[in-house]
């Protein structure tokens, strides 16, 4: 729950880079074979992911190695975006091979989960494809900020409100401003000394979930009220949190399967939660 056209799905540069000669993963045709790889500053199980209009974390790069290329070949960053119905097309510049082991890297910028292959086209002006990579997917999650948080405790009571700020597609807008949101509690109470912070938080069927405020075409405010008894002397720890599922097979927003959100409990330490 860690750009924005969709129908480009991406905004990409292309450039040589020097990279490691083992392969990642390869197509192979007529001797020549590509090597392919997706990176990002975040990672969840294996996946990589980039986060909506988060500055520094918008962008994955796709990279590899051409082997037993030929000077003048071409190679071509291809993409498929979600839900990959549409034939995969090209999306950026090329890359010139220049030798029998040509490095290559795009930077991409999708706005929604979109797959990438790379294909080596034929040398003076020949269209044959000597060779085509496996395909690689990068994930898109939405951005969620939290904004206000208030806290007014009259023993035995505590009334905390948080507010999330949500930044997600356009085209993704309706979906994921309608989704059910989650809210997690963990409290612990102590007559003699501040407790440590718990390890986990516990869904809270009890939280008040206001109505969701549209700020602009692509983002919107939703604010949870939590309601918690903390006694009339004891110390306490206090935290909470609130999430949505992710929906990415209904608008490739997010990560296939579960990650946390929904269920019973989730983790107190920083990361992925959808």
């Amino acid at each position: 729950m860690i750009g924005r056209r969709t129908s480009a799905a991406l905004a990409v540069a292309a450039c040589l880079l020097a990279w490691p000669a083992a392969a990642i993963a390869a197509g192979r045709a007529s001797g020549v074979s590509v090597s392919i790889r997706a990176s990002s500053p975040i990672t969840v199980g294996g996946d990589t992911v980039v986060v909506y209009q988060y500055a520094g974390h918008d962008t994955a790069k796709i990279s590899g190695q051409v082997t037993g290329g030929s000077a003048g070949q071409r190679v071509t960053l291809l993409a498929q975006p979600f839900p990959y119905v549409s034939p995969f097309l090209p999306a950026g510049s090329l890359v010139t091979v220049a030798g029998p082991a040509q490095t290559y890297l795009f930077s991409v910028r999708p706005v929604i989960a979109t797959r990438y292959q790379v294909q080596v086209a034929g040398a003076d002006g020949q269209h044959a494809i000597a060779a085509r990579s496996r395909a690689v997917t990068v994930y898109v999650g939405k951005q969620v900020t939290f904004g206000s948080y208030h806290k007014s405790c009259a023993r035995p009571l505590c009334k905390l409100a948080i507010s999330a700020y949500v930044t997600t597609p356009p085209l993704s807008y309706r979906t994921e401003a309608a989704k059910r949101w989650y809210a997690y509690l963990a409290l612990k109470l102590s007559r003699h000394r501040k407790p440590r912070p718990a390890d986990t938080l516990s869904l809270d069927r009890k939280a008040v979930i206001g109505r969701v405020r549209q700020v602009s075409e692509n983002e919107f405010e939703v604010t949870a009220t939590i309601t918690v008894k903390i006694g009339h002397t004891d110390r306490y720890y206090l935290n909470v949190n609130i999430c949505q599922r992710d929906s990415y097979l209904t608008d490739g927003i997010g990560l296939p399967g579960r990650h946390g959100c929904g269920g019973p409990s989730i983790s107190n330490k920083p990361g992925y939660l959808g």
